[in-house]
């Protein structure tokens, strides 16, 4: 959710989400889903998943000087930021699906980092893949050069 809303956000250039911060102890303190529970802080279990997301995604995007959309069709989001010159892309798709970055990258393979999802974990998994067939789902990943 963290990466889906503010991928959106910088792309029209609104920030400013209200859900940050949450607390209470009638709070759901799972992940389930990318739309449910997206508080980064919450004052029953403490950090949440969608904390560590957002650190990741200011340590990938942090300094961007441009980010626009890319129509790879229905249900996928699909939004390249052009970070110290070089792109890094975040990708997801609603249907689950294989794509195609490989114009975007001069190598042929590219570092594919998954958001962090569920309670306890605080490092991303990162993977390398080959840029023309990227397995994507509902959640996020950044694809940048390796």
């Amino acid at each position: 959710m963290v990466v889906k809303i503010y991928s959106i956000a910088m792309f029209y250039d609104v920030i400013g989400p209200p859900w940050l911060l949450k607390s209470g102890a009638n709070d759901n303190p799972q992940w389930n889903g990318p739309f449910v529970n997206g508080h980064l802080i919450d004052g029953v279990v403490g950090k949440k998943p969608g904390f560590y997301t957002y650190k990741l995604m200011v340590s990938k995007v942090k300094g961007f000087s441009s980010v626009e959309t890319i129509d790879h069709g229905e249900g996928k989001g699909v939004y390249k930021y052009i970070v110290n010159n070089k792109p890094v892309i975040v990708v997801w798709d609603n249907n689950g699906a294989t794509i195609d970055l490989s114009k975007y990258f001069d190598s042929k393979n590219v570092r594919i980092t998954h958001i962090i999802t569920e309670l306890g974990e605080t490092e991303p998994k990162i993977e390398t893949k080959p840029a023309n067939s990227i397995s994507i789902n509902e959640t996020p990943v950044f694809v940048e050069e390796k």
